[in-house]
């Protein structure tokens, strides 16, 4: 098992690296790409990309269009946005995720782009943790007692 801690440890490392080095090539992207001004992304502090798509009438108020469509207007309005991301080579770090704006009767949406842990989970964040805490309380019990 300690071997397998090892290499999954150097892993996460990698991964944490990885990001780092994602949210300093957004922030120079944001300071340096006309592109990213013309899409209106904006950067949060955990170094999420994110924006704002708003239905055109035709897509709203239209009687024959259900609601349940929607997504697929969304989907085809982000685009040029995953297509931008594709230049820069950050369509294999981000994932996406869109939802309506509460209050604009789903006329905007939120469209919001992540970086994706793959190795770092919440049940390897916990098993590490509980991990280390029963290590250091065997060598406190049993060396220091």
């Amino acid at each position: 098992m300690s071997i397998l801690f090892k290499l999954r440890f150097f892993r996460v490392l990698r991964e944490i690296s990885l990001f780092f080095e994602y949210r300093s090539q957004i922030k120079n992207e944001k300071k340096s790409s006309s592109l990213f001004e013309k899409f209106n992304l904006r950067i949060d502090w955990i170094g999420r990309l994110y924006t704002v798509i708003n239905l055109p009438p035709e897509v709203t108020e239209s009687p024959d269009l259900p609601k349940d469509s929607r997504p697929a207007f969304v989907m085809e309005e982000i685009k040029p946005i995953n297509d931008y991301l594709k230049q820069i080579k950050l369509e294999e770090l981000v994932t996406v995720g869109f939802e309506p704006i509460k209050n604009t009767n789903d006329d905007s949406f939120l469209v919001v782009y992540y970086f994706l842990f793959r190795e770092i989970t919440w049940l390897w964040i916990l098993r590490t943790i509980a991990f280390w805490s029963i290590a250091a309380f065997a060598i406190k019990y049993f060396f220091f007692s």
